[in-house]
């Protein structure tokens, strides 16, 4: 039996969740869009104080999710192929060809200066790629020790940038922006390496072997640092699918990184997981297992036996946001802190989709389409009652996309569907000494079942988005400000269902009464310390249930009359909702005789 080690992969400066994660398998066979290949330009710009960019500069364009066969490959060294080479001419500018839409790596390479890369872009159209500034490099030795102080070679080296001096991460807020790529290298005999980071960059190395594994931190220009292995008992883990045949060939991951691959017999002796957290495996077809430590430590070489289950599916959409119409053209990924296998799916004509996903850990969930802005958004997968994953993209026609979109949900990130949208606007006016505030509402429509909402045709200026739903107190996102023309997109209010008035109601017999409409409307008195109050429209309302209960939820503190009627009669009464809400129970009365 052939053993297998790797060893966890850890970026612990950067916080990277070992807890658990997800692989992402190949999807349905849905309508795909239009094939053919798809131009990429950019340019490379020069070096500060040069008069041209990097002569030997190549832009090298790779799938973003690699599949099963290419990763198995990546553990012997085997780097994935590109799909397409561009050279830079001497102004700097560049064309590649996409061989189809897809979401793709792009990296860009050139003697003395540091690697860069856009880890994830989703090509469906021609796209023109922000500048490239190309940075030179600065040398650092790095020394391994095994966990004896003795020199150790042949070990993988592997640098994740950490930011610069003044810039904390290297992570743009965009996702589509250029960044330094993780680099390897293999140390020799004596346990030496080189890796080069550019001037000012902050790095941690990480190093791998099959005894133990060892990261450090290096601060901007230092010119060395020794990395020393930490010993850690051998996990064996022995893996078996459905069948109970042995599942040689899956791989194993930690931190979202394959770095072992399971012999002939199914087994595998691999670093175990930090504490809390576990390995995933999964085979070619998808099954999968997640595995812990055991609380007695490792075992002492007692494989653990693992057996392989069935993947889930991730259901989901792809809307356009201002029209809720399905994009059947679109792409559609899962991956984020999790990985991905083949993980590009297409919708069907309806926008409907559904991606395989092994593991237990949450994905982001992405898409992309023609004419439109891709996104990506971080969500559970949905149960077999849930509701789906939804994907909206907005327009980049700034006509077609001018207004506000967004979506509504609750406490708990649920679609709020029917709720009424308002823009409200406070002007001030001057007449003679008398200064007064004029406020305007004006309705722009109402969330869809998914909570999603478009409105255009609004005047630009300064407003308050407010929305209103049955249940819920109002929810805001005070002082938006829209340019003429302008969009303002991906908003997102957040419904509280705040405080609620319990209660129940009966009959003119005393019996409970079921099925009767119940209202809440706020009090406000008329003039200071008067008896008399004026009422709001309804703010909340429910139907009772079969014992007369009510709970009429979405209320703030105040005093609130709450109305119940039906053919047998009408009940009325006030209450006052404090910070534990508030309670009041109603008796039906006989409408008054003729």
């Amino acid at each position: 039996m052939s053993i297998s080690k790797g060893a966890l992969g850890r970026v612990a400066a950067r916080g990277v969740c070992l807890a658990a994660f997800l692989v992402i398998l190949a999807g349905a066979t849905f309508a795909q869009p239009a094939a053919g290949p798809i131009k990429i330009r950019g340019r490379v710009l020069p070096l500060a104080g040069a008069s041209a960019p990097p002569s030997s500069a190549v832009v090298e364009l790779r799938p973003a999710f690699p599949a099963f066969a290419a990763r198995r490959a990546a553990l012997h060294g085997d780097e994935v192929q590109a799909l397409a080479t561009a050279q830079v001419v001497g102004d700097g500018t560049y064309l590649l060809s996409a061989p189809a839409p897809g979401c793709y790596r792009i990296t860009v390479r050139a003697r003395g200066f540091r690697t860069l890369e856009i880890p994830l872009l989703p090509i469906v159209e021609p796209i023109e790629l922000p500048p490239v500034v190309p940075a030179g490099l600065r040398a650092l030795s790095v020394s391994v020790l095994d966990p004896a102080g003795q020199p150790f070679g042949g070990a993988a080296v592997r640098t994740v940038s950490l930011g610069t001096a003044d810039t904390p991460s290297t992570l743009s807020d965009d996702p589509g922006a250029w960044r330094p790529a993780v680099e390897s290298v293999r140390a020799d005999s004596q346990g030496r390496a080189i890796v080069s980071r550019s001037a000012g960059e902050k790095i941690q190395v990480q190093v791998e072997t099959a005894d133990g594994v060892g990261f450090t931190d290096v601060e901007a220009d230092a010119p060395w640092t020794i990395v020393r292995l930490t010993a850690q008992p051998a996990l064996s883990i022995a893996v078996r699918d459905a069948a109970g045949r042995p599942a040689s060939g899956a791989l194993v991951f930690s931190a979202g990184k394959a770095f072992a691959v399971l012999d002939e017999d199914g087994r595998a002796d691999v670093l175990p997981p930090a504490p809390g957290s576990s390995l995933l495996i999964v085979a070619e077809g998808g099954a999968w297992a997640e595995v812990a430590v055991p609380a007695d430590g490792p075992g002492g070489g007692k494989p653990i036996a693992v057996r392989l289950g069935p993947p889930r599916k991730a259901r989901g959409r792809a809307l356009e946001s201002m029209t809720g119409k399905p994009l059947s053209n679109a792409l559609v990924w899962a991956g984020g802190e999790s990985i991905a296998l083949d993980g590009v799916v297409h919708p069907d004509a309806q926008g409907n989709f559904e991606i395989p996903v092994a593991g237990s850990g949450r994905p982001t969930f992405g898409a992309a389409a023609t004419g439109h802005a891709w996104r990506q958004i971080s969500g559970v997968v949905p149960g077999p009652r849930d509701l789906p994953i939804l994907l909206r993209l907005d327009r980049t026609d700034p006509e077609g996309a001018a207004g506000v979109t967004g979506t509504l949900v609750d406490e708990a990130g649920q679609p709020v569907g029917g709720a009424e949208i308002f823009a409200v606007r406070e002007t001030e006016s001057v007449v003679g000494s008398q200064r007064t505030t004029e406020r305007k509402e004006q309705r722009l429509g109402t969330s869809d079942i998914h909570g999603g909402f478009h409105a255009g045709g609004l005047e630009p200026g300064t407003f308050d988005l407010v929305a209103r739903a049955n249940g819920y107190v109002p929810g805001r996102l005070p002082d938006l400000k829209l340019a003429a023309g302008g969009r303002l997109p991906d908003l997102k209010i957040v419904l509280s269902q705040g405080l609620r008035i319990e209660g129940r109601l009966r009959d003119p017999q005393g019996n409970p009464a079921a099925g009767v409409t119940v209202e809440a409307r706020r009090a406000i008195p008329i003039g200071k310390g008067a008896a008399i109050s004026r009422f709001q429209p309804p703010q909340s309302s429910c139907v009772t249930d079969r014992g007369g209960d009510f709970k009429l939820t979405g209320l703030e503190p105040g005093p609130y009359e709450v109305t119940a009627e039906n053919a047998l009669g009408r009940a009325r009464g006030l209450v006052e909702v404090g910070a534990d809400g508030g309670r009041i129970d109603l008796r039906l009365a006989p409408p008054p005789g003729p």
